[in-house]
């Protein structure tokens, strides 16, 4: 039997914490789609952790042998350029001042502002790429949120 790389046991232990977590999200009422009651997200949420944990873990398995030696997925690889912290601050930055952001702008001029900024800081797409991506999943997420699931939101300086 071949051994487990590091990225098997930590797929396998976050899976572990995952079916904990879900057990005790279980007894929140879930609800409806149309109707949410307060165990929708978090069971939702960790379904959706728990298949990502699977996944990894079915590739580490079933994946194509690295040439005998174990691949760290999280390892930075030699030559690449480390960008320091600039980056993470102002990804974080972003997503401190996007709640702030609601009173005043809205829901859907802050998550354009958010949407914008991370794709640009993540180097994406350029400006126009990275605006008009983030003008259409805002009012993708409006139209979601806002119609389709009844949520409100606040209308900010446009409504």
């Amino acid at each position: 039997m071949a051994r487990l790389s590091n990225n098997s046991w930590g797929a396998i232990g976050i899976g572990a914490a995952t079916l904990v977590y879900l057990v005790e999200a279980r007894k929140l009422p879930f609800g409806s789609i149309r109707h949410p009651d307060l165990g929708f997200m978090p069971i939702l949420a960790g379904l959706t952790l728990l298949g990502l944990c699977l996944l990894m873990l079915g590739r580490e398995i079933f994946g194509p042998a690295q040439g005998g030696r174990e691949v760290d997925r999280f390892e930075e690889k030699e030559g690449e350029e480390v960008e320091g912290f600039r980056k993470p601050l102002i990804l974080s930055l972003a997503l401190f001042l996007y709640p702030l952001g609601f009173s005043s702008l809205g829901f859907l001029v802050s998550t354009v502002l958010l949407t914008t900024i991370s794709l640009r800081v993540l180097e994406y797409r350029g400006w126009w790429g990275s605006l008009s991506l983030g003008v259409l999943i805002s009012w993708g997420s409006y139209f979601l949120f806002a119609y389709l699931l009844e949520v409100q939101l606040p209308r900010g300086i446009f409504f």
